[in-house]
């Protein structure tokens, strides 16, 4: 979530100080927010800053809440104050898990609580016996605008604090939401363990993967459509998908597509099984001329958005890969390694920039 920094999953009492607290201080971040524990000893104050917090880092780009943490702006200075008593709320954890999600209107759910303890072996630890540091990641919200329950005002954070949201903002974040947004982030050809045709094995099973990225709003249905050259195809019959079309031919191409009746929510990236083809073996050979257009596209459509588009080089991949292909033609050994399809640096990279997706769109679906 944070540029340059271990995931909050793996912070500790000394990477707190030594890294976090030094990459905040003195700086208006939009990332962290530092909470002393004397909070916990108000407990409708605590709730009523939570509240303000999770409003603004669901409607913003995430970050962190730091509960145990004592900070002074006017000074630039940061230290740990000693912690939250463990004892707190008979388990500190489990209060923030059980009220931290009903201090939005919207449910949130998108989040993670850490625990940073005492290291005993550590004796200059400023976190005291029995206490703890709490790290609260929060990551944006699927369903933005987020308002805060007590206040009922949608924050965002600027200048590295909370502030409120004006009307024209929120109308702005809210039908930007609306549409969902997909990006496709990769595609990936994988070995799938079957191969034929006759004794020179002129085909392998290889199955296609498509990571999507959402970030607008919800997604009910998606679809997704690979096009691929047609000489690499062995059969266009061969297409194993839960809801597949037959291959179409167009041109030196043959368009797959495949429904997928799941959701995909906004801020989510997930990676979605095509299913898997019969392809040629040669067509992974640095030096051959079999195929001239070795072109995979991608297009990915959710709801009533316009398409997410993608286009990469299938063949010429490699040294590696190569090698790989031809000591499966030579010992029946398919290669252990998935690889992901390069959008750059082939040496077909005028193909690439000419390769039109828009031809292969018949009409909105």
């Amino acid at each position: 979530m944070f540029p340059g920094l271990k995931p909050a999953a793996e912070w500790d009492e000394d990477y707190l100080v030594k890294e976090v607290f030094s990459r905040a201080k003195g700086s208006e971040y939009n990332w962290i927010e530092f909470k002393s524990s004397q909070l916990t000893h108000h407990e409708s104050n605590l709730k009523a800053q939570l509240g303000k917090e999770l409003s603004a880092f669901g409607n913003g780009d995430g970050g962190c809440i730091v509960v145990g943490v004592k900070e002074d702006k006017k000074s630039a200075s940061i230290e740990i104050d000693g912690g939250v008593a463990l004892s707190w709320k008979n388990g500190p954890k489990q209060w923030f898990e059980n009220v931290l999600p009903d201090l939005t209107e919207e449910r949130t759910t998108s989040l993670n609580i850490y625990t940073i303890t005492r290291d005993e072996t550590e004796s200059h630890s400023k976190i005291q016996p029995d206490h703890a540091i709490f790290v609260i990641e929060i990551t944006p919200h699927s369903d933005r605008p987020v308002q805060d329950l007590e206040s009922l005002r949608f924050y965002q954070r600027v200048s590295g604090k909370c502030d409120p949201m004006r009307k024209r903002e929120i109308f702005a974040l809210a039908s930007r939401q609306q549409r969902p947004d997909i990006v496709i982030d990769g595609l990936e050809v994988a070995p799938k363990g079957a191969q034929g045709g006759d004794q020179r094995r002129e085909w392998a099973a290889y199955g296609i993967s498509v990571v999507l990225a959402n970030h607008g709003g919800s997604a009910s249905s998606l679809s997704i459509d690979i096009i691929l050259p047609g000489c690499v195809v062995y059969s266009r019959s061969d297409w194993r998908c839960a809801t597949p079309t037959a291959g179409v031919s167009k041109g030196s191409y043959t368009v797959y597509s495949c429904e997928f009746r799941e959701p995909l929510r906004g801020r989510q990236t997930k990676r979605f099984d095509l299913g898997y083809f019969k392809l040629k073996n040669h067509m992974f050979f640095s030096g051959g001329d079999l195929c001239r257009h070795d072109i995979i596209a991608c297009l990915a459509y959710a709801d009533d958005a316009p398409p997410a588009r993608w286009k990469g080089v299938l063949s010429r991949m490699g040294a590696e890969i190569e090698a790989d292909i031809q000591a499966m033609l030579t010992t029946n050994d398919l290669p252990k390694d998935s690889f992901w399809v390069k959008q750059k640096g082939a040496q077909e990279k005028g193909l690439i920039e000419e390769f039109r997706i828009e031809d292969f769109i018949a009409s909105p679906k």
